[in-house]
């Protein structure tokens, strides 16, 4: 015993079963789009992993700036490294490295110098030499320097700052 109401409703579905079918399937797809496109942006991001650790000949080096004292100027180093920054991305985009470097205890800060394109003799600082790029899945090591006349420091933690100005820190 149907009502007039189950009646109607019967005649609708068998008129509109189509429309009801597309409808739902639609409904279904645009959610699985949806998730999947939040997935995709929380997966697109920049992530960094620092590690700074002393480099391998720090205390030679160190050693090395001491006993060239009285050399003449061209016979003795006025740079030596004193630090090594590892940046690894573990991300699932190139990060573009446009600053690095440490921080001491008392707040100065030590940035990391590279080679210029095409001139492996000179170093800058990153925002002078251009970004580095590391490959999502890997990593690069750069180093810190000791300058001459400058007191030894300690690094106390190590910044990376990247092409969107995200400013990454670690302690040392």
């Amino acid at each position: 015993m149907v009502g007039r109401r189950g009646i109607e409703m019967q005649e609708w579905l068998t008129e509109n079963w189509l429309a009801l079918y597309g409808s739902i399937v639609g409904t279904i797809a645009l959610i699985v789009n949806f998730s999947k496109f939040v997935h995709a942006i929380r997966k697109d991001k920049v992530k960094l992993k620092l590690m700074v650790a002393p480099h391998p000949e720090r205390q030679k080096n160190l050693q090395r700036l001491k006993s060239t004292e009285n050399n003449q100027p061209w016979d003795k180093p006025n740079l030596v490294e004193s630090y090594q920054i590892t940046i690894r991305n573990v991300g699932n985009v190139d990060a573009h490295i446009e600053d690095a470097g440490v921080i001491c205890h008392d707040g100065k800060i030590h940035q990391v110098l590279i080679s210029y394109p095409g001139n492996s003799c000179t170093l800058g600082r990153l925002a002078e030499v251009g970004s580095a790029t590391i490959p999502a899945k890997s990593s690069k090591k750069m180093n810190v320097y000791q300058k001459r006349g400058e007191g030894v420091f300690i690094a106390n933690k190590v910044f990376v700052t990247d092409s969107t100005g995200k400013k990454w820190i670690a302690s040392a």
